[in-house]
């Protein structure tokens, strides 16, 4: 079923409205319920955050339709907010300005963009691997096409070349710490079974 901007979804005795919020992916939504006033935001933006732009994929006018997507959602009245990560947002216009804020310094430094793209993707590996090891870093890296992408087309170095600098960048903005010989997220995760790591979960058709 295809989802028209402001069609409103009947789910038993609530009403969620269809909100085209693009940014993090042309064809984002949220889904705001009127009468609770609750917001169903996506990867729009989280608590303290702002969901991953991915500007090989959406282009570099994805931070522009992220912030005129916030502009519309501020207008509304929201006392709470589920983003597709993270917690629950309880002030979540306070929340919509710190993300504005964030995306108004990328459009001036888009490379700062590119910085929190490759961190919070690293990061992701981290808690899905609990940490990896000093050795294993480089060739898990390596073998990425986003940080080949990364390291060649937002900062110009050899992909060889950024991975020690995304580790020092890693540490200095304390997006992970070392215990031991072990690199480690520091945002608040649990470990996933090892056996639905190894399970192959794609579908059959899944594009590589």
């Amino acid at each position: 079923m295809s989802l028209i901007d402001e069609q409103e979804i009947i789910t038993g005795n609530s009403a969620l409205k269809v909100l085209h919020t693009p940014g993090h992916t042309l064809g984002h939504i949220a889904l705001y319920e009127q009468q609770q006033q609750i917001l169903i935001c996506g990867d729009l933006f989280q608590y303290n955050d702002v969901g991953w732009l991915n500007i090989f994929r959406e282009g570099t006018n994805s931070i522009r339709r992220s912030y005129e997507s916030l502009e519309r959602l501020a207008k509304l009245p929201i006392k709470i907010a589920y983003p597709g990560h993270g917690r629950a947002i309880e002030d979540p216009l306070l929340m919509i300005d710190k993300a504005r804020e964030r995306l108004e310094k990328w459009m001036i430094a888009p490379e700062k963009m590119a910085w929190h793209a490759c961190k919070r993707i690293f990061s992701f590996t981290l808690m899905l691997k609990n940490g990896l090891t000093s050795k294993e870093i480089p060739q898990y890296l390596l073998g990425c096409v986003w940080f080949h992408d990364f390291a060649v087309h937002s900062f110009r170095l050899e992909p060889k070349e950024f991975v020690q600098l995304l580790l020092d960048e890693m540490i200095r903005s304390k997006a992970a710490i070392w215990q031991q010989d072990k690199l480690l997220a520091t945002a608040p995760y649990e470990v996933p079974n090892s056996k639905w790591i190894e399970e192959d979960w794609k579908p059959i058709n899944w594009i590589k």
